[in-house]
């Protein structure tokens, strides 16, 4: 089963603003940011299992295939993920949060696997309150609840995907950064980190 993957960006000037703390600049800030989207992205295409990615994005870019009509990322999702379907109807489709640094293309192979064997499918994030992918089949409902507590809400209509932490580690604030780093960080963030000296990373929560 061959499928789409979607991913929501949010401009870079504006995104991951918990995030801030853990660079020394403003602009350092942003190629952070940019680092953790391009390593996730790349572990996306390394999955054997993708046939497609599909961006959309708040603002017209390198790359993005929409951009979202609505705000939100409800909003950026559910318009991608139609249209996804109108030119492929029978393509499985999965949504990506774009900042899982630790990601590893055999990590989503593993999770496609096991939500081909269920119409629609989530992964909570590490706390277990939060969402980093749906999955949903050829003609089922997508109907996406991302926010605070969205795992719950998830939970009422969806498969919870058993998957590997990597999966499940987005990145929001330097903690989180500090357990990606842990689990292994893509080669674009470590890179970054070493070229800008940002702060050291230590996490105070492991699981």
């Amino acid at each position: 089963m061959n499928w789409t993957v979607v991913v929501a960006l949010r401009s870079v000037r504006s995104a991951k603003s918990r995030l801030r703390p853990a660079s020394t600049s403003a602009q350092a800030h942003q190629d952070l940011v940019s680092a953790i989207r391009g390593d996730t992205l790349q572990a996306i295409a390394g999955a054997g299992l993708v046939a497609r990615i599909f961006v959309v994005s708040d603002e017209p870019g390198h790359g993005v295939d929409l951009v979202q009509s609505e705000p939100g990322l409800n909003a950026a999702f559910a318009e991608a993920v139609a249209t996804v379907r109108e030119q492929s109807h029978r393509a499985p489709v999965a949504v990506l949060v774009a900042d899982l640094a630790a990601l590893r293309a055999s990590d989503l192979d593993e999770a496609l696997r096991l939500a081909a064997a269920t119409p629609r499918g989530f992964v909570a994030d590490r706390d277990g309150s939060g969402t980093t992918m749906l999955t949903v089949l050829a003609g089922e409902p997508f109907r996406p609840s991302f926010g605070p507590g969205s795992a719950l809400r998830h939970a009422e209509s969806m498969t919870a995907l058993p998957v590997d932490v990597r999966l499940r580690c987005d990145v929001d604030t330097p903690d989180d950064l500090g357990v990606a780093a842990e689990l292994g960080l893509g080669e674009r963030t470590r890179a970054i980190l070493a070229a800008r000296g940002l702060p050291p990373l230590t996490s105070t929560r492991h699981d």
